[in-house]
Parts: C-alpha cells; structure tokens; sequence
C-alpha cells in the first residue's frame, strides 16, 4: 500500500489528497516518516524512511524519500534528495545538529536482510541547501554499526544546551551519544547504561518528575512471556556460519531452571542446519541439549552472542544530567510490548501523563503473538510516580498491532492517532479531566 497524506478540515474530519510520487512508491515499506521544512520554504516537507525485509540486502527499495511541499497538501519527490544508503531503516530523528538553523536527521537501521542479527547501516545527515548529505563518519563514533536500531530521539539530558541522541535497539542498551569535540561519542557506560540490554522498541523523552532534567521513557517486550531474562539470566543469541554454507545462522537460547537452552524446536533447528539430524535423530536427546552439546567447539569458532537482559519496560529517572535511577513501569502496563508511547497533560495537573501501546502480531508460532494490550493510562500522581488507570476508567481502547500514537489538536480536542500495521489508522478520544480518577 502507498503513503497516504491526510489533510484536516475545518469541521475536524480527515482526507486522503492523492499525491502520484507518494503512490509510485508504493513497493517501498514505509516504516517512519517526520515533516521538517528542508528548503526554508515556510512549507513542511515530508521525510520518509524505508524499510521491511521482503527486499534482498542493499535492494533499491530500502532507499529513503524526500518529497517537497508544493502546497495545498500536494508533494513532489526530490531526486537526489537523500544520501544513497539502502539500509532497511527503522525511524528517524530531527535536530540542527551543526546550528546553522536547518533541521539535521538521524536514520536508525532495523535489519539486515537475510543477516539476522547483523547491524545495518545507520546514518546521519546534515541538511546542505535543501538536500541530506551523509557526514556520518566525520561526526560520529560507532553510530555507523551501532546495532538493530527500533527508536531514536535527540535530547538534552544535562542540560548543557546541547542535545544527546538517544538510541533504542533490540539485544542492545539503551545508547546515549553525546557531542564532545563536534563528534557524537558513546557515553552511554558514562550514564550507567550499558548493562540495561532488552528488546526494547519505542524511547520517549519527558520530564516526568518535574525536576528539570529529562527522563527516557523505554518501551520493551513486556513481562508477560514465558521467556524471562536477568543480568544472571540472560537471553541470549548467538550466530555464526554454522553449518558453512555461508550464512549466517542464529540461535536463541534462553533459561529453563540453571541451564539455557535453544529456543528453537528440533524440526526447526534441523531445517535450518541439515547436518544436525545426523545427531539428533530424536527428540529426546535434542531436548536435553545445550549449545555446547548442539555444536562442536570447531563449528562455534567465530562465533558471536548479543544478550537481553530485561523485558521490563522501564523509565529511567535523570539524576542530575549524570546517571540514571532505574524503575519498571506499572505491572499493568507490562502485559505487552510497548511500541508506542506519548506523553500529555491529561487532567492539567501540570504533571505529564503516559499513555502505552503496542503488541506485535509478527512473532514465531512457538512464541505466540503479543496481543494483550489494549493500550494504558499511567497517571502521574507527582514526583514521577505512576498509577495505572483502566481501560475502563480512562476510555482508552487502543488493540491491534499498533506501532504509533500520537496526540493531536482537532476541532474536537486532543485526539491520539493511532496507526496500527496492516490495518486502519483511527483517531481515539481522550476523556476529559473529570472523567480520570
């Protein structure tokens, strides 16, 4: 399906303006897209990014979009508007990073194709005159590589008057790069963060107890599935060429009482690696088998492992621009995966709400899919402590794959729009102050 522009009218309702660039690219997976004025027009244009895996690696249809605001809702696709890069990308970040009064932009890789858990390629590129140049390797260290990047944001989390990029990514940390000597540098074992490793999906950031410097908020895979991890726990994925054929084969292992064990059932584990059925011809024995009795020390060789060791989705609490004080969000927020978060004022108490949503219909058969959540008020009560409202209490009906909301200023009020994967995008209401209790 193509991109879809939607202009709002003056009695609050929405429609679709047919734009023929946006529908041309319709093979394109669009995965975030943000508006920026390029060119100093006065006039939003629209960055796109692409993404999926459907492609093979470095496929032409991983390549990002700029498309320039003609006006009246109608754009037009600018060639040679964004740095040839055909990674499959994930999200996008805006920010002057080189204060010269045009916004800059971070694009966070997802995947590599066919490669899993491989690091894409993700980029930074400074606006020059109306189009986005890569000046990644000149301003960054070890943001080219930096891991399976699902959310970014810029930030000023120590209030130095300038910004951190903050990164997000499956079987990593949450990352901080700040700028040191016109560089974006790793601080993120300086923040204390490097052990905080997860699946995490969506960063948000806010300050939520009011003391002056900004949280993160951190949506991750939530604490109801059966695969639990810990810093003594963790899961685990190792890869390597196993089998020597020339790709990459992955296993995920995870802990059941003292030992961990490969995810993956024999059927599966000895499609992926014919050469294993010589050794577990039954089930038995495979379901007793480790790593270490799976593959011989030879065929490991080389072989590399990410971890998680959390699934709690979290908030970390700035302590003074210089650490984090780490806490799980509600219980009751952690009956899914949080891939989308906002934050609003909800009952004007000058205190920032949170509100969560998420699931993930995309999963392994084994695993089940994630689909319990139908969205989560969490009030904030002061200081930054959290009360979980109901569904019920808050009117919030937000089921689906959902993988963005946000709120946004209608004839009607503040509405959040809900977009959800292979399906409609709705706009939910939010109840009025006196309506949360």
């Amino acid at each position: 399906y193509e991109g879809k522009i939607y202009l709002q009218s003056s009695n609050g309702s929405f429609k679709a303006v047919s734009n023929v660039d946006i529908e041309r690219d319709k093979a394109q997976e669009d995965v975030a897209a943000v508006f920026v004025d390029v060119n100093k027009d006065k006039k939003l244009d629209l960055v796109v990014v692409s993404g999926g895996s459907e492609f093979p690696e470095n496929a032409l249809q991983y390549q990002d979009r700029l498309y320039i605001n003609q006006g009246d809702g109608k754009f037009t696709k600018q060639a040679n508007g964004m740095p040839t890069i055909l990674s499959s990308g994930s999200c996008i970040a805006t920010h002057d990073i080189d204060n010269d009064g045009d916004l800059d932009i971070f694009v966070g890789g997802r995947v590599t194709p066919g490669k899993f858990p491989l690091s894409p390629m993700s980029y930074i590129a400074r606006n020059d005159s109306g189009k986005f140049v890569n000046i990644t390797p000149t301003i960054s260290e070890g943001l080219f590589k930096v891991g399976m990047v699902t959310s970014a944001t810029f930030a000023d989390l120590n209030n130095d008057k300038t910004a951190e990029l903050i990164v997000a990514c499956e079987w990593g940390p949450i990352r901080i790069f700040e700028m040191d000597n016109d560089k974006f540098i790793d601080k993120t074992s300086f923040y204390g963060l490097e052990k905080t490793t997860g699946w995490w999906d969506k960063v948000l950031v806010a300050d939520i107890n009011n003391d002056g410097y900004k949280d993160i908020i951190a949506g991750n895979a939530g604490l109801n599935t059966h695969m639990k991890a810990s810093n003594e726990q963790p899961i685990t994925v190792h890869y390597n060429d196993y089998d020597k054929n020339s790709s990459i084969d992955a296993v995920i292992c995870y802990y059941n009482g003292d030992k961990s064990y490969p995810f993956s059932m024999r059927d599966k584990m000895l499609d992926q690696m014919i050469f294993l059925k010589k050794k577990f011809l039954r089930y038995s024995p495979y379901a007793s088998a480790t790593m270490s009795s799976i593959f011989t020390q030879a065929q490991r060789e080389g072989e590399q492992t990410l971890s998680a060791n959390t699934m709690a989705s979290k908030i970390f609490y700035n302590s003074g621009g210089k650490s984090f004080t780490i806490t799980n969000m509600p219980l009751l927020s952690q009956l899914s995966c949080n891939r989308a978060l906002a934050t609003i004022d909800i009952n004007g108490d000058k205190n920032l709400d949170i509100i969560t949503a998420g699931n993930n219909y995309g999963t392994d058969i084994l695993l089940g899919r994630y689909d319990a959540s139908i969205g989560m008020l969490l009030l904030n009560q002061g200081n930054g402590q959290l009360k979980s409202i109901s569904p019920a209490a808050s009117g919030l009906n937000i089921g689906g794959d959902v993988r963005s909301i946000l709120p946004i200023k209608t004839k009607n009020g503040i509405q959040l729009l809900v977009v959800r994967n292979d399906d409609f995008a709705s706009l939910v209401p939010i109840k009025v102050v006196n309506q949360v209790q």
